[in-house]
């Protein structure tokens, strides 16, 4: 008997959806001439929007930079206005343009808002990724694909033909335990800027994370050997407490000259106290990273609600400082967990090989997601995703399970925004509320 609610209930949440984020109808045009001055119009308000929005993000950023008195605050405003930002620009006002054009064009052909109308301008416009460089290219292809994937489980939720509960905490942490591992053994996997963000803020110098790669590697090949020199050189590098210089070498001694893991000594070098450690590491991430969550949150709002923080700049302010601090809960939150993990293993599992304990942690860790807010979990699952299946896609090439596919980011960008433009013409609230927001406030409706 309970059937009929819960597919009642499920029909009202849809027909609610569409009611809030109703399609646009397309404009009635006279003639071809309207529609390219539309688009010429279009694509140029798209290129300042995305030129805005890209340079403030990273003009606040840099600006902790300033404050710390690395570079000048004009550097930090002729960076962040760069040849970067103008690129991304000129790509989005050029998929604008085409987008706009075709799409536009179609409809005045067929008088009909067709989804096939926003498949076709959208695989074409995709074309414009092709401004950006190969390695921006991957990322963008990376998570539109994402978001093309996620507008279709939310297309097929509504039609009862699939749902998965939960799903983007278990994304989330599937994918992180992917990253971490590439992080510790594989970090030619994932991108290098990428991998540099991790090394900075998961507290572990890079010295340490490097050896303890060679050492892993090389008990797992059957030699085991500690590189004495190597773990010398770079407790003095970190400038290890003599406490833990002892720690280490001891633990070499002891197991006869082999490292089966480097211990905690090793991997927060200047600290004797675990929980210290810990403590200092959950700190020291909420403070650098408050910075940068707050330029995310703050930004957009400036673009696209200036009207509502006019009319309400206090209430507006503690909107941005609250999510700023739960963001930065949640990141802060997840490297104290990874690093806890760590150090627990070393104290109780000091001799157990550490082949799949990246896996475990990455999964466990990844449960801190919880922690933000519950909007928010679906685009960070959507952030992390593309990046595990990266490192697990460029594994199986290397053991030669897989074979690389050429133009793989321009092909998947295509589809991508193929799906993304059907639904955002026809179906807009099945894309989720912040990717809609952002398209409309930076391309437009039509």
């Amino acid at each position: 008997m309970s059937k009929p609610v819960v597919e009642k209930q499920s029909s009202d949440e849809s027909i609610k959806l569409a009611e809030k984020t109703p399609p646009v109808t397309p404009p009635e045009w006279k003639n071809i001439q309207e529609i390219v001055i539309h688009s010429l119009k279009g694509a140029t308000r798209s290129f300042l929007v995305s030129f805005l929005l890209r340079g403030g993000v990273s003009f606040i950023i840099r600006l902790i930079a300033v404050y710390r008195k690395k570079t000048t605050l004009f550097s930090a405003l002729k960076a962040s206005m760069g040849f970067e930002t103008q690129r991304f620009a000129k790509m989005i006002a050029s998929f604008s343009l085409t987008w706009k054009l075709i799409s536009n064009f179609l409809h005045f052909k067929t008088k009909k808002n067709l989804k096939r109308n926003g498949a076709l301008a959208g695989a074409i416009a995709g074309l414009a990724v092709l401004i950006e460089s190969p390695e921006n290219r991957v990322a963008i292809a990376q998570q539109f694909s994402m978001r093309a994937l996620q507008g279709a489980k939310n297309a097929l939720k509504q039609r009862k033909l699939f749902s998965m509960p939960h799903g983007d905490t278990l994304l989330f942490s599937l994918a992180v335990a992917s990253i971490m591992y590439a992080y510790t053994m594989h970090p030619e996997t994932i991108p290098r800027e990428y991998y540099n963000w991790i090394v900075q803020h998961g507290r572990v110098p890079k010295v340490i994370v490097e050896l303890n790669r060679e050492n892993t590697k090389g008990h797992q090949a059957g030699y085991f050997p500690a590189n004495i020199e190597g773990l010398k050189a770079a407790m003095v590098k970190t400038h290890a407490t003599p406490e833990n210089t002892k720690r280490l070498f001891d633990y070499i001694d002891a197991n006869n000259g082999i490292a089966p893991n480097l211990p905690c000594s090793a991997i927060h070098a200047r600290e004797n106290s675990c929980i210290k450690y810990q403590a200092g590491v959950w700190y020291k991430t909420f403070l650098e990273m408050s910075p940068v969550y707050f330029s995310l949150n703050a930004v957009p709002t400036l673009l696209f609600k200036f009207k509502s923080v006019i009319e309400s700049p206090l209430q507006s302010l503690i909107r941005i400082i609250k999510s700023t601090a739960i963001s930065s809960s949640f990141i802060s939150t997840y490297v104290y967990m990874f690093q806890t993990g760590l150090c627990l293993h070393r104290t109780f599992f000091p001799q157990q090989k550490e082949k799949y304990l990246f896996y475990y942690l990455g999964i466990v860790t990844g449960l801190s997601i919880l922690i933000e807010q519950k909007p928010k979990r679906a685009e960070l699952a959507m952030y992390v995703l593309p990046k595990g299946l990266q490192s697990l896609y460029t594994l199986m090439i290397q053991n030669g399970t897989l074979i690389p596919i050429p133009h793989l980011d321009v092909i998947a960008t295509c589809g991508a925004m193929s799906t993304i433009m059907s639904l955002y013409q026809t179906e807009p609230h099945q894309l989720s509320s912040l990717m809609y927001k952002v398209m409309k406030g930076v391309i437009g409706t039509y």
